[in-house]
């Protein structure tokens, strides 16, 4: 899933526990729990969504809806991080990927080891293995949108429920 989709849903929970608990080391200290189980639901749901395995330069639809993504991922970080205090919420919802895709994959490429794309070839200690595992297990039965273009609908849904969730608890 996109950055933005994490951004959004680490901001959705932290704006829950904000409205419910009015402790904010008890905030901080769910949010990272939550934060990452929501990171998980999120990931095992991709299939759903227009997730290409490689880019598509010569498709418009592909080509428009990843500059609304990497401008929208920026924008949104700026903006929750500099105006809104979500810093937390934002780094909190991504640990599965910064530690995936870029502590262990780093030292994988150090190393000089091949890793598969197939989350369920991944060794035990990524957590994208079981990210993987949990769609396997849960999620199966969802349709392959990954090369539709209407798997951006999803995405779109999962801000919108997001963006008025914070709306009416901040």
């Amino acid at each position: 899933m996109e950055a933005i989709t994490h951004f959004f849903s680490g901001i959705f929970v932290m704006a829950i526990l904000q409205h419910f608990i009015p402790t904010t080391w008890l905030v901080l200290v769910l949010l990272v729990p939550l934060g990452i189980l929501l990171h998980f639901f999120i990931d095992a749901i991709v299939f759903i969504t227009f997730h290409t395995r490689t880019p598509r330069l010569n498709d418009k639809i592909w080509v428009a809806w990843h500059g609304v993504i990497i401008i929208g991922s920026v924008l949104v970080a700026i903006y929750f991080t500099f105006f809104m205090p979500y810093l937390w919420a934002l780094i909190v919802s991504n640990i599965p990927d910064l530690y995936d895709w870029v502590i262990m994959r780093t030292a994988f490429a150090i190393k000089k080891r091949k890793l598969s794309t197939n989350p369920d070839l991944l060794p035990h200690y990524f957590m994208h293995y079981w990210i993987g595992r949990l769609r396997a297990k849960c999620f199966s039965r969802l349709p392959d949108w990954t090369e539709k273009h209407r798997g951006i609908i999803t995405e779109l849904v999962i801000w919108t429920v997001c963006f008025i969730v914070w709306i009416a608890v901040a």
